[in-house]
Parts: structure tokens; C-alpha cells; sequence
């Protein structure tokens, strides 16, 4: 069970340091060692995994909203898909009601806080910088490309088109 769990949350403990959790779980006990995943991971062995439960297409759009997110909130978080991807499995196995939570802590605002029109606020700003001839309407375009291809994508054209 543990093993699994650090396998979902963090699998690098996998090769270093399992043995010192396992001998704090066997010390202090399995309630003491839930606990701790608590503090440390927001989850303990026996939550989660409701990650069958999504369709791709819900899937599709739980990646729009969090690319949305970080667009507004850590655009350098879409330089690295692996990265956005990881964030859509904690979703997916803890929910994003759970990921909402856990960035408005962060960030002072939750995911479904986050609108297409703050999205379309950063873009206009980013073409005011490096595209001033851009018009409303292509700007609304790029945003919706983004929302159908992903943000992750959007961010990687911008950086080949534009160096930033």
C-alpha cells in the first residue's frame, strides 16, 4: 500500500528513503505514518483514487482550466508539459476540487476562480509587448486555439515565435 501510494505522490522516494518511512510506520505506527503523508502530501494512504472516473473529454477540459491557471499565475509552469501533466494526475487521482484548494492556499485563488477573460487579459498584454498590430479578434483567436490544442502547446509556439 505504500509503495503505491509514493508510486501516485512521489516516486522518487521510491529509490532513496522508502526504507526510513517504512521503519517510521513500523516505530510510531500506521496512524503516525498517515498522519505524516497528511502534513507532507495533503492525502494519506487510503484517500483518493478516483482517477477512472473522468472521460477524456473531462480530462480535456480539467487540462484547459489548469494551463488556464497557470497561464495567469505561472506562465513558466507551461515551459515543461511533464510538469502540467503531473498536476493533471493529482487532480485526477485527488480531485480538483482538492487541486482548487490546494492552489488558492498558494496562489489566493482557486481554479474555477480563473475566467477566459484573465487568460485573455495576459494575452492581450504579451501581444501589447511583442505584437502591438495584433488585432481583438486574433488575439480571441489565439485564446481559443489554446483552449482547443492546450496552453502548454500555445506557450511553446509563442517562445518559437516570438523568443519569450
Amino acid at each position: 500500500k505504500l509503495y503505491r501510494f509514493y508510486e501516485s505522490h512521489d516516486p522518487a522516494r521510491l529509490n532513496h528513503g522508502i526504507d526510513a518511512v517504512v521503519d517510521f510506520g513500523l516505530a510510531e505506527g500506521a496512524a503516525a505514518l498517515n498522519q505524516g503523508l497528511i502534513e507532507r502530501y495533503g492525502v494519506g494512504l487510503d484517500s483518493g483514487g478516483n482517477e477512472h472516473a473522468f472521460t477524456q473529454g473531462e480530462r480535456q477540459i480539467i487540462r484547459s482550466r489548469i494551463e488556464m491557471f497557470y497561464l495567469k499565475h505561472d506562465p513558466a509552469k507551461l515551459d515543461s508539459p511533464s510538469d502540467i501533466d503531473a498536476v493533471i494526475e493529482w487532480a485526477m487521482f485527488h480531485g480538483v476540487d482538492a487541486l482548487s484548494e490546494k492552489l488558492g492556499r498558494k496562489y489566493l485563488e482557486g481554479i474555477e476562480d480563473v475566467q477566459e477573460s484573465d487568460v485573455l487579459v495576459q494575452l492581450e498584454a504579451f501581444y501589447g509587448k511583442h505584437d502591438k498590430e495584433k488585432s481583438q479578434e486574433d488575439i480571441r483567436t489565439v485564446l481559443t486555439w489554446g483552449i482547443v490544442n492546450g496552453f502548454c502547446a500555445l506557450s511553446q509556439k509563442m517562445m518559437e515565435t516570438y523568443g519569450e
